[in-house]
Protein backbone atom coordinates (compact mmCIF):
# COMPACT_ATOMS: atom_id res chain seq x y z
CA UNK A 1 0.00 0.00 0.00
CA UNK A 2 1.32 3.42 -0.89
CA UNK A 3 0.66 6.54 1.07
CA UNK A 4 -1.33 7.87 -1.89
CA UNK A 5 -3.98 5.48 -0.63
CA UNK A 6 -4.56 7.71 2.38
CA UNK A 7 -6.44 10.34 0.37
CA UNK A 8 -10.16 10.44 1.00
CA UNK A 9 -11.22 9.30 -2.45
CA UNK A 10 -10.40 6.62 -5.00
CA UNK A 11 -9.62 3.81 -2.56
CA UNK A 12 -9.50 0.21 -3.76
CA UNK A 13 -11.91 -2.02 -1.84
CA UNK A 14 -10.53 -5.36 -3.01
CA UNK A 15 -8.53 -5.86 0.17
CA UNK A 16 -11.20 -5.66 2.82
CA UNK A 17 -9.00 -5.24 5.94
CA UNK A 18 -7.02 -2.47 4.25
CA UNK A 19 -10.19 -0.93 2.90
CA UNK A 20 -11.60 -0.87 6.42
CA UNK A 21 -8.53 0.96 7.69
CA UNK A 22 -8.83 3.45 4.88
CA UNK A 23 -12.44 4.08 5.77
CA UNK A 24 -11.36 4.65 9.36
CA UNK A 25 -8.83 7.24 8.26
CA UNK A 26 -11.45 8.93 6.07
CA UNK A 27 -13.91 8.91 8.96
CA UNK A 28 -11.25 10.35 11.26
CA UNK A 29 -11.11 13.38 8.97
CA UNK A 30 -14.81 13.49 8.10
CA UNK A 31 -16.38 12.82 11.49
CA UNK A 32 -15.10 15.74 13.55
CA UNK A 33 -15.78 19.46 13.28
CA UNK A 34 -12.09 20.27 13.83
CA UNK A 35 -10.90 18.05 10.97
CA UNK A 36 -11.23 19.25 7.39
CA UNK A 37 -12.34 16.73 4.78
CA UNK A 38 -11.25 17.27 1.21
CA UNK A 39 -11.35 15.08 -1.87
CA UNK A 40 -7.58 15.49 -2.11
CA UNK A 41 -5.11 16.93 0.39
CA UNK A 42 -3.42 20.27 -0.17
CA UNK A 43 0.21 20.16 -1.25
CA UNK A 44 1.37 22.01 1.87
CA UNK A 45 0.50 24.81 4.29
CA UNK A 46 1.11 27.44 1.62
CA UNK A 47 -1.51 25.92 -0.64
CA UNK A 48 -3.89 25.41 2.26
CA UNK A 49 -3.64 29.05 3.32
CA UNK A 50 -4.16 30.18 -0.27
CA UNK A 51 -7.35 28.16 -0.74
CA UNK A 52 -8.90 28.43 2.74
CA UNK A 53 -7.46 31.53 4.48
CA UNK A 54 -8.12 30.16 7.98
CA UNK A 55 -8.40 32.61 10.85
CA UNK A 56 -7.90 29.81 13.38
CA UNK A 57 -4.82 27.60 13.90
CA UNK A 58 -4.44 24.56 11.65
CA UNK A 59 -2.31 21.49 12.22
CA UNK A 60 -1.15 20.37 8.78
CA UNK A 61 -0.77 16.58 8.86
CA UNK A 62 1.25 14.59 6.31
CA UNK A 63 0.41 10.85 6.68
CA UNK A 64 3.29 9.92 4.34
CA UNK A 65 5.81 11.30 6.81
CA UNK A 66 4.25 9.59 9.81
CA UNK A 67 4.07 6.24 8.00
CA UNK A 68 7.74 6.56 7.03
CA UNK A 69 8.68 7.26 10.65
CA UNK A 70 6.75 4.21 11.79
CA UNK A 71 8.49 2.05 9.19
CA UNK A 72 11.85 3.38 10.33
CA UNK A 73 11.20 2.28 13.90
CA UNK A 74 9.66 -1.04 12.87
CA UNK A 75 12.56 -1.88 10.57
CA UNK A 76 15.46 -0.68 12.71
CA UNK A 77 14.61 -0.87 16.41
CA UNK A 78 15.82 -4.25 17.79
CA UNK A 79 12.50 -5.28 19.30
CA UNK A 80 8.83 -4.38 19.61
CA UNK A 81 7.61 -0.85 18.85
CA UNK A 82 4.64 0.63 20.73
CA UNK A 83 3.48 4.19 20.03
CA UNK A 84 3.08 6.52 23.04
CA UNK A 85 -0.48 7.69 22.48
CA UNK A 86 -0.13 10.59 24.91
CA UNK A 87 2.00 12.52 22.43
CA UNK A 88 -0.84 12.75 19.91
CA UNK A 89 -4.03 10.72 20.23
CA UNK A 90 -5.84 12.16 17.21
CA UNK A 91 -7.74 9.61 15.16
CA UNK A 92 -5.92 10.32 11.86
CA UNK A 93 -2.60 9.65 13.61
CA UNK A 94 -3.79 6.40 15.19
CA UNK A 95 -5.32 5.22 11.94
CA UNK A 96 -2.21 6.06 9.93
CA UNK A 97 0.05 4.19 12.35
CA UNK A 98 -2.22 1.16 12.27
CA UNK A 99 -2.25 1.13 8.48
CA UNK A 100 1.56 1.45 8.50
CA UNK A 101 1.82 -1.83 10.43
CA UNK A 102 2.10 -0.76 14.05
CA UNK A 103 0.53 -3.37 16.32
CA UNK A 104 1.37 -2.04 19.79
CA UNK A 105 0.40 1.14 21.64
CA UNK A 106 1.56 2.58 24.97
CA UNK A 107 -1.49 3.99 26.76
CA UNK A 108 -1.83 6.02 29.94
CA UNK A 109 -5.59 6.07 30.56
CA UNK A 110 -8.82 4.27 29.80
CA UNK A 111 -9.66 7.12 27.43
CA UNK A 112 -6.54 6.39 25.37
CA UNK A 113 -7.36 2.68 25.47
CA UNK A 114 -10.81 3.36 24.06
CA UNK A 115 -9.38 5.64 21.36
CA UNK A 116 -6.98 2.94 20.15
CA UNK A 117 -9.59 0.19 20.37
CA UNK A 118 -11.90 2.29 18.18
CA UNK A 119 -9.27 2.25 15.43
CA UNK A 120 -7.43 -1.02 16.07
CA UNK A 121 -9.46 -3.58 18.08
CA UNK A 122 -6.64 -6.14 17.92
CA UNK A 123 -3.81 -3.86 19.10
CA UNK A 124 -1.56 -4.93 21.96
CA UNK A 125 -1.90 -2.29 24.66
CA UNK A 126 0.69 -1.51 27.31
CA UNK A 127 -0.93 0.38 30.19
CA UNK A 128 2.30 1.89 31.48
CA UNK A 129 1.04 4.73 33.59
CA UNK A 130 2.43 3.38 36.89
CA UNK A 131 -0.46 4.76 38.96
CA UNK A 132 -3.97 3.54 38.15
CA UNK A 133 -7.18 3.39 40.15
CA UNK A 134 -8.67 -0.03 40.95
CA UNK A 135 -11.52 0.69 38.52
CA UNK A 136 -9.10 1.64 35.73
CA UNK A 137 -7.17 -1.59 36.21
CA UNK A 138 -10.33 -3.69 36.32
CA UNK A 139 -11.96 -2.14 33.25
CA UNK A 140 -8.80 -2.19 31.15
CA UNK A 141 -8.18 -5.85 32.00
CA UNK A 142 -11.74 -7.20 31.73
CA UNK A 143 -13.25 -4.98 29.04
CA UNK A 144 -10.27 -4.08 26.86
CA UNK A 145 -8.04 -7.16 27.15
CA UNK A 146 -5.03 -5.24 28.47
CA UNK A 147 -2.35 -7.66 29.65
CA UNK A 148 0.65 -5.35 30.13
CA UNK A 149 0.86 -3.06 33.16
CA UNK A 150 3.59 -0.97 34.78
CA UNK A 151 4.02 -0.25 38.48
CA UNK A 152 6.56 1.35 40.77
CA UNK A 153 5.42 0.43 44.28
CA UNK A 154 3.82 -2.42 46.22
CA UNK A 155 0.48 -0.64 46.61
CA UNK A 156 -0.01 -0.76 42.84
CA UNK A 157 0.90 -4.45 42.82
CA UNK A 158 -1.79 -5.18 45.38
CA UNK A 159 -4.40 -3.50 43.20
CA UNK A 160 -3.38 -5.52 40.13
CA UNK A 161 -3.26 -8.83 42.03
CA UNK A 162 -6.96 -8.58 42.85
CA UNK A 163 -7.91 -8.32 39.16
CA UNK A 164 -5.41 -9.97 36.83
CA UNK A 165 -4.51 -13.58 36.10
CA UNK A 166 -0.74 -13.81 36.69
CA UNK A 167 -0.31 -16.48 34.03
CA UNK A 168 -1.15 -14.13 31.18
CA UNK A 169 -0.20 -10.73 32.58
CA UNK A 170 3.13 -8.93 32.16
CA UNK A 171 4.06 -6.58 35.00
CA UNK A 172 6.87 -4.13 34.30
CA UNK A 173 8.53 -2.58 37.34
CA UNK A 174 9.49 0.97 36.51
CA UNK A 175 12.77 2.21 37.96
CA UNK A 176 14.66 5.48 37.79
CA UNK A 177 18.25 6.61 37.98
CA UNK A 178 19.62 9.91 39.22
CA UNK A 179 20.54 12.48 36.60
CA UNK A 180 18.95 13.16 33.26
CA UNK A 181 20.20 13.63 29.72
CA UNK A 182 17.00 14.93 28.23
CA UNK A 183 14.91 18.07 27.83
CA UNK A 184 12.18 16.77 30.15
CA UNK A 185 13.27 14.97 33.33
CA UNK A 186 11.00 11.95 33.88
CA UNK A 187 12.47 10.90 37.23
CA UNK A 188 10.57 13.33 39.45
CA UNK A 189 7.16 11.65 39.40
CA UNK A 190 7.54 7.94 38.66
CA UNK A 191 10.02 5.15 39.21
CA UNK A 192 11.33 3.03 42.06
CA UNK A 193 14.92 3.34 43.20
CA UNK A 194 17.10 0.43 42.03
CA UNK A 195 17.04 -1.09 45.53
CA UNK A 196 13.25 -0.86 45.74
CA UNK A 197 12.94 -2.17 42.20
CA UNK A 198 14.84 -5.33 43.21
CA UNK A 199 12.33 -6.02 46.00
CA UNK A 200 9.32 -5.20 43.85
CA UNK A 201 10.49 -7.33 40.93
CA UNK A 202 10.93 -10.24 43.31
CA UNK A 203 7.38 -9.78 44.58
CA UNK A 204 6.05 -9.66 41.01
CA UNK A 205 7.76 -12.95 40.27
CA UNK A 206 6.65 -14.56 43.55
CA UNK A 207 3.05 -13.62 42.71
CA UNK A 208 3.35 -15.56 39.47
CA UNK A 209 3.25 -12.66 37.03
CA UNK A 210 5.43 -12.46 33.92
CA UNK A 211 8.32 -10.22 35.07
CA UNK A 212 9.57 -7.17 33.19
CA UNK A 213 11.38 -3.91 33.83
CA UNK A 214 10.83 -0.51 32.29
CA UNK A 215 12.38 2.95 32.46
CA UNK A 216 12.14 6.30 30.72
CA UNK A 217 15.34 8.30 30.10
CA UNK A 218 13.40 11.56 29.67
CA UNK A 219 11.66 13.23 26.74
CA UNK A 220 13.85 14.45 23.88
CA UNK A 221 16.85 12.51 25.16
CA UNK A 222 20.00 13.80 23.53
CA UNK A 223 22.55 11.13 24.54
CA UNK A 224 22.39 7.41 23.57
CA UNK A 225 24.48 6.66 26.66
CA UNK A 226 21.39 7.34 28.79
CA UNK A 227 19.93 4.09 27.48
CA UNK A 228 23.19 2.24 28.13
CA UNK A 229 23.16 3.38 31.77
CA UNK A 230 19.58 2.25 32.31
CA UNK A 231 20.02 -1.09 30.55
CA UNK A 232 23.08 -1.88 32.69
CA UNK A 233 21.08 -0.96 35.79
CA UNK A 234 18.18 -3.16 34.64
CA UNK A 235 20.48 -6.15 34.30
CA UNK A 236 21.83 -5.56 37.80
CA UNK A 237 18.31 -5.21 39.25
CA UNK A 238 17.28 -8.49 37.64
CA UNK A 239 20.45 -10.21 38.86
CA UNK A 240 19.96 -9.09 42.44
CA UNK A 241 16.31 -10.12 42.35
CA UNK A 242 17.22 -13.52 40.92
CA UNK A 243 14.70 -13.01 38.11
CA UNK A 244 15.06 -13.67 34.39
CA UNK A 245 13.20 -10.90 32.61
CA UNK A 246 10.69 -11.66 29.89
CA UNK A 247 10.78 -8.10 28.65
CA UNK A 248 12.74 -4.87 29.03
CA UNK A 249 10.89 -1.74 27.94
CA UNK A 250 13.40 1.03 27.22
CA UNK A 251 10.69 3.69 27.24
CA UNK A 252 10.42 6.63 24.92
CA UNK A 253 12.67 9.66 24.92
CA UNK A 254 13.91 9.24 21.36
CA UNK A 255 14.54 12.74 20.04
CA UNK A 256 12.87 14.47 17.15
CA UNK A 257 15.51 15.85 14.82
CA UNK A 258 14.77 19.59 15.11
CA UNK A 259 16.94 21.53 12.64
CA UNK A 260 20.15 22.73 14.19
CA UNK A 261 19.78 20.63 17.33
CA UNK A 262 22.95 18.65 16.52
CA UNK A 263 21.57 15.40 17.92
CA UNK A 264 22.77 11.90 17.01
CA UNK A 265 20.56 10.08 14.48
CA UNK A 266 17.99 7.58 15.72
CA UNK A 267 20.21 4.76 14.51
CA UNK A 268 22.81 5.70 17.14
CA UNK A 269 20.20 5.19 19.85
CA UNK A 270 19.06 1.88 18.38
CA UNK A 271 22.64 0.61 18.20
CA UNK A 272 23.40 1.69 21.77
CA UNK A 273 20.33 -0.19 22.97
CA UNK A 274 21.17 -3.31 20.99
CA UNK A 275 24.84 -3.54 22.00
CA UNK A 276 24.32 -2.62 25.66
CA UNK A 277 21.54 -5.20 26.03
CA UNK A 278 23.76 -7.96 24.68
CA UNK A 279 26.63 -6.83 26.89
CA UNK A 280 24.52 -6.54 30.05
CA UNK A 281 22.37 -9.65 29.68
CA UNK A 282 24.35 -11.93 27.40
CA UNK A 283 22.52 -15.11 26.40
CA UNK A 284 19.60 -14.27 28.71
CA UNK A 285 18.71 -10.97 27.04
CA UNK A 286 14.98 -10.19 27.34
CA UNK A 287 12.78 -9.09 24.48
CA UNK A 288 13.07 -5.34 24.01
CA UNK A 289 10.19 -2.88 23.67
CA UNK A 290 10.20 0.86 23.05
CA UNK A 291 7.44 3.45 23.21
CA UNK A 292 8.34 6.43 20.98
CA UNK A 293 6.02 9.40 20.89
CA UNK A 294 7.73 12.66 19.92
CA UNK A 295 10.25 11.04 17.58
CA UNK A 296 7.45 9.20 15.82
CA UNK A 297 4.87 11.93 15.29
CA UNK A 298 6.55 15.35 15.63
CA UNK A 299 7.92 15.62 12.05
CA UNK A 300 4.55 14.71 10.50
CA UNK A 301 2.75 17.94 11.44
CA UNK A 302 3.30 21.65 11.20
CA UNK A 303 1.23 24.41 12.78
CA UNK A 304 -0.20 27.15 10.60
CA UNK A 305 -1.14 30.31 12.53
CA UNK A 306 -2.33 33.69 11.32
CA UNK A 307 -0.70 36.96 12.27
CA UNK A 308 -3.54 38.88 13.93
CA UNK A 309 -1.72 42.09 14.78
CA UNK A 310 1.67 43.79 14.59
CA UNK A 311 2.08 46.48 17.22
CA UNK A 312 3.15 49.84 15.81
CA UNK A 313 6.68 50.92 16.61
CA UNK A 314 7.66 47.66 18.29
CA UNK A 315 8.87 44.14 17.61
CA UNK A 316 5.70 42.50 18.91
CA UNK A 317 3.22 40.34 16.99
CA UNK A 318 0.01 38.59 18.00
CA UNK A 319 -0.81 35.13 16.60
CA UNK A 320 -3.99 33.07 16.34
CA UNK A 321 -2.52 30.45 18.70
CA UNK A 322 -0.22 30.44 21.71
CA UNK A 323 0.79 28.57 24.82
CA UNK A 324 -2.79 27.82 25.84
CA UNK A 325 -3.14 26.06 22.50
CA UNK A 326 -0.85 23.94 20.36
CA UNK A 327 2.27 25.83 21.46
CA UNK A 328 2.04 24.97 25.15
CA UNK A 329 5.17 22.83 25.23
CA UNK A 330 7.34 25.71 24.04
CA UNK A 331 6.68 27.34 27.41
CA UNK A 332 8.00 24.27 29.21
CA UNK A 333 11.08 23.23 27.27
CA UNK A 334 13.85 24.84 25.20
CA UNK A 335 12.55 23.54 21.88
CA UNK A 336 12.99 25.59 18.73
CA UNK A 337 10.76 24.54 15.83
CA UNK A 338 11.67 25.85 12.39
CA UNK A 339 9.60 28.85 11.30
CA UNK A 340 8.68 30.48 8.00
CA UNK A 341 6.36 33.28 6.91
CA UNK A 342 3.64 32.69 4.31
CA UNK A 343 2.03 35.55 2.39
CA UNK A 344 -0.54 35.27 -0.40
CA UNK A 345 -0.23 31.49 -0.39
CA UNK A 346 3.53 31.31 -0.87
CA UNK A 347 6.63 31.34 1.30
CA UNK A 348 7.69 34.92 1.88
CA UNK A 349 11.39 35.43 2.45
CA UNK A 350 13.44 38.58 2.33
CA UNK A 351 17.04 39.32 3.12
CA UNK A 352 16.04 41.27 6.20
CA UNK A 353 14.64 39.57 9.29
CA UNK A 354 14.51 40.39 12.95
CA UNK A 355 13.33 38.72 16.18
CA UNK A 356 9.72 39.33 17.15
CA UNK A 357 8.17 38.76 20.54
CA UNK A 358 5.14 36.58 19.78
CA UNK A 359 1.96 36.62 21.83
CA UNK A 360 -0.93 34.19 21.68
CA UNK A 361 -4.53 35.30 21.18
CA UNK A 362 -5.74 35.18 24.79
CA UNK A 363 -5.85 38.15 27.15
CA UNK A 364 -3.45 36.45 29.58
CA UNK A 365 0.07 37.95 29.66
CA UNK A 366 1.45 34.47 30.28
CA UNK A 367 0.42 33.69 26.71
CA UNK A 368 3.82 34.68 25.34
CA UNK A 369 6.24 32.46 23.47
CA UNK A 370 9.45 32.20 25.50
CA UNK A 371 11.77 32.73 22.54
CA UNK A 372 11.44 35.35 19.79
CA UNK A 373 10.50 34.31 16.26
CA UNK A 374 12.86 35.40 13.49
CA UNK A 375 10.58 36.78 10.76
CA UNK A 376 10.81 39.24 7.87
CA UNK A 377 10.86 42.80 9.13
CA UNK A 378 7.71 43.76 7.22
CA UNK A 379 5.48 41.02 8.62
CA UNK A 380 1.89 42.27 8.63
CA UNK A 381 -1.60 41.22 9.76
CA UNK A 382 -3.07 38.51 7.55
CA UNK A 383 0.28 36.82 7.00
CA UNK A 384 0.71 33.25 8.20
CA UNK A 385 3.48 31.67 10.25
CA UNK A 386 4.20 27.96 9.82
CA UNK A 387 6.06 26.17 12.61
CA UNK A 388 7.49 22.74 11.83
CA UNK A 389 7.85 19.64 14.00
CA UNK A 390 4.54 20.26 15.76
CA UNK A 391 3.03 16.76 15.72
CA UNK A 392 3.82 15.98 19.35
CA UNK A 393 2.23 17.62 22.39
CA UNK A 394 0.28 20.14 20.30
CA UNK A 395 -3.35 19.07 19.85
CA UNK A 396 -2.75 16.75 22.83
CA UNK A 397 -2.26 19.63 25.27
CA UNK A 398 -4.35 22.46 23.79
CA UNK A 399 -7.02 24.10 25.94
CA UNK A 400 -10.15 26.12 25.25
CA UNK A 401 -9.10 29.01 27.46
CA UNK A 402 -10.68 32.37 26.64
CA UNK A 403 -12.85 30.73 24.00
CA UNK A 404 -9.89 29.83 21.79
CA UNK A 405 -8.59 26.31 21.17
CA UNK A 406 -10.35 25.47 17.91
CA UNK A 407 -7.44 23.77 16.19
CA UNK A 408 -8.29 22.26 12.83
CA UNK A 409 -6.41 19.29 11.37
CA UNK A 410 -5.90 19.32 7.61
CA UNK A 411 -4.27 16.60 5.55
CA UNK A 412 -1.40 17.76 3.35
CA UNK A 413 1.23 16.07 1.25
CA UNK A 414 4.23 17.67 2.95
CA UNK A 415 5.06 19.90 5.91
CA UNK A 416 7.73 22.48 6.56
CA UNK A 417 10.79 21.06 8.31
CA UNK A 418 13.31 23.87 8.09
Amino acid sequence: MTMADFTTSGWNNQNRPIARLRRQIKNAFDGRPDVRSKSAPAVDACAFSRHHAPGHPVLCFAPDILAARAKRFLNEFPGQVTYAVKSNSSLPVLATLTAAGLKGFDVASVGEIEAVRGINPAAELHYHNPIKSPDEIASSYAQHNVRHFALDDECELKKIVTVADPANTVLAVRFRLKGTQAVHDFTTKFGATPDDAVKLLRKVCDAGFIPALTFHPGSQCYDPHAYTRHISAAAEIARQAGVELANLNVGGGFPAEYPGAGLPPLEAFFEAIRTSTLKAFGAHAPMLTCEPGRAMVAPSMSLLVQVKHVRDGSDEIFLSDGIYGALMELSQAPLHPPVRLIRDGAEFATGSTKPFTAYGPTCDPLDTLPAPLALPTDVRPGDYVELGFMGAYSCATATGFNGYGQIETAQVQSVFSG
